[in-house]
């Protein structure tokens, strides 16, 4: 990585792969919203746009500090974040997705939170639709063999423990939480520097769960700051009645769920963690109907091929 600079206090890394329309969208609100504070923008292009600079500096001509990333191939997510933490200059970095948009002055938010919580190593925003409603924003606990039980009992356990704030913080004050989700999560680099940056062995999705694991692991905190708002655009469904089945996503989640328990849990808490989740499975398969019910079978067909 590049050496701090004291003049960029945060490195906006955005990942694309043939999301261009929507990274302009993006960065028309970064340039709208943050006041106050010295940023950079880094694109990163997994070998899919070959024109992205120049659709970007046509689509927003008044960014400042915007760095252009272009990878030979595509190596996931992850590495894609990797490759723009090279040239990074701020003394943190924000790992966005290209299709939020933001609705405050979030980065400053963000960044200001870190500044006056030491022990905080990173924070998130609340997440919200486009038409406005609560999104997913992060889980209050890691994958694990608890993760698991409650995703089997529909989330019963932490509905006591933690409701209404499960994925979502509906109070004012920030909370500490497992994870954030990766569409908008903020380190400090020297966090980074320490514990390393997101692992090779994700393609898609649990990339941002292994490296929220790795920063508690290294004993920092991390917690959701609910004054920051950002719209993400993704639909939560995986396959809906009308939709078909992305195969794609469900191989990559599958395959991603096994590695995160691999590197993160002992072989006891693993596999008797992963025979809840095969429960969960099953449970989902005699529960479900029509497309959804193909979906989960599809997904333990996978799992067990995965698990052998």
């Amino acid at each position: 990585m590049e050496t701090l600079d004291p003049e960029v206090e945060v490195s906006v890394i955005i990942v694309n792969y043939n999301t261009s329309s929507l990274i302009i969208d993006c960065l028309k609100s970064i340039v709208k919203e943050t006041r106050g504070i010295s940023y950079e923008v880094i694109i990163v292009d997994n070998a899919s746009e070959p024109d992205i600079e120049s659709k970007i500096r046509s689509g927003v001509p008044d960014l400042p500090n915007v760095k252009f990333c272009l990878s030979s191939e595509n190596n996931g997510f992850g590495v894609g974040n990797n490759i723009g933490m090279e040239s990074a200059k701020g003394r943190k970095l924000l790992f966005l997705n290209p299709d939020t948009l933001l609705i405050n002055n979030a980065i400053k938010i963000l960044s200001d939170f870190l500044d006056n919580n030491p022990r905080v190593a990173a924070s998130g925003a609340n997440l919200f639709t486009r038409e406005g409603s609560p999104n997913f924003s992060f889980k209050r606990r890691l994958p694990g063999v608890m993760w698991e039980v409650n995703e089997l009992l529909h989330n019963i356990i932490d509905k006591r423990i933690f409701a209404p704030d499960l994925t979502f913080n509906y109070g004012a004050s920030p909370i500490e939480v497992g994870y954030i989700t990766g569409a908008d999560l903020m380190v400090k680099k020297e966090i980074i520097e320490e514990i390393g940056g997101f692992s090779p062995d994700f393609f898609l999705y649990f990339e941002e769960t292994d490296l929220c694991a790795r920063i508690k692991e290294s004993g920092g905190k991390i917690f959701n700051v609910p004054s920051a708002k950002i719209i993400h655009l993704e639909s939560q469904s995986m396959a809906g009645d009308n939709s078909p089945i992305n195969y794609f996503k469900i191989d990559n989640l599958e395959k991603s769920h096994l590695t995160y328990y691999k590197r993160n849990l002992n072989p006891l808490s693993r596999g008797l963690g992963l025979w809840v989740y095969r429960a969960f499975l099953l449970s989902r398969i005699i529960a479900t109907r029509g497309k959804k019910r193909e979906e989960y079978i599809y997904r333990y067909r996978k799992f067990k091929e995965l698990n052998r």
